[in-house]
């Protein structure tokens, strides 16, 4: 599947790094559009929601996603250059990048 498929990428990010880790992601994403004309690069946070609406603590890691898109979609060897191009971000990550693919 190329066509339509989306990329979405999430992690945990320390609380007190969260500055330092949006610029280095965001300056990636920038430079990932340049590459590539049309690429849609996006970085989202999870807001906890509970009984009486968005609930935060300030001091908790952050969980942020990545989505990824074009208007041709990821074909294999842009996905792979993708993942490859942006494996290491940000470097104040806990744990793993989890990767998902969507499609439409």
């Amino acid at each position: 599947m190329g066509t339509g498929l989306e990329l979405y990428v999430y992690y945990r990010v320390p609380a007190d790094q969260a500055s330092a880790a949006g610029l280095e992601v965001d300056a990636a994403q920038q430079a990932l559009k340049r590459r590539w004309p049309g690429l849609h690069a996006r970085r989202l946070q999870r807001v906890p929601i509970g009984p009486a609406g968005p609930a935060t603590d300030e001091r908790a890691p952050l969980t942020w996603m990545e989505i990824y898109s074009h208007p041709d979609g990821l074909d294999p060897l842009r996905l792979a250059a993708l993942i490859e191009a942006t494996a290491a971000l940000p470097s104040a990550r806990l744990g793993d990048r989890h990767l998902e693919g969507f499609g439409r």
